[in-house]
């Protein structure tokens, strides 16, 4: 693609591709479109505000953005105190973000997290059941479920206010993503 002069290099499949084509070239634009790494972690942008270099583009910082979705959280619902957090524990970048994450943003807006785990195959009810008894303020899911419906069903019929991650979630009736 160098030698053919192309205007632009858009990269999709993640950081291999990407530090591939910048090893490439310099001065062509390389535009790379969503993978789920931090490419300032992984070292192909200076920092999101000021990508520097010749990369720029999109990504899916799903966990990262973990901290800014609790701030959001509390700033649309101020008297939040409590904040159950629902995920599966086979989904390991999720338990990266429920463990390591959100604790740093909870204990600065001065949040109690309650995690609770659950597999799609497990009974939500029992969950829910559970969940009830700890009276949470409010509800967020660090990720997509198939059960989305019935978490969501949850969230309204106990009058919980709810973050999600992904905008399918306040299609179905949710609070905010």
């Amino acid at each position: 693609m160098v030698r053919l002069k192309v205007d632009i290099i858009v990269v999709a499949g993640g950081t291999d591709p990407v530090r591939a084509a910048m090893n490439a070239t310099k001065t062509i634009p390389i535009v790379m479109t969503g993978g789920g790494s931090d490419p300032v972690e992984a070292g192909l942008i200076n920092s999101l505000a000021r990508p520097g270099g010749n990369v720029t583009g999109i990504t899916n910082l799903v966990g990262e953005l973990g901290g800014k979705r609790l701030e959001l959280f509390k700033e649309a619902i101020p008297k939040l105190a409590r904040v159950a957090v629902l995920y599966d524990p086979a989904n390991s970048r999720v338990v990266l973000d429920v463990k390591e994450v959100l604790p740093v943003a909870a204990r600065a807006l001065r949040l109690t997290l309650q995690p609770w785990q659950v597999r799609p195959a497990d009974g939500f009810e029992k969950v829910f059941a559970a969940m009830g008894k700890q009276r949470p303020d409010g509800l967020y899911v660090p990720s997509g479920s198939a059960r989305m419906r019935g978490i969501v069903g949850f969230a309204l019929k106990s009058r919980l206010p709810s973050m999600y991650v992904s905008s399918t979630f306040v299609d179905a009736g949710g609070l905010m993503s």
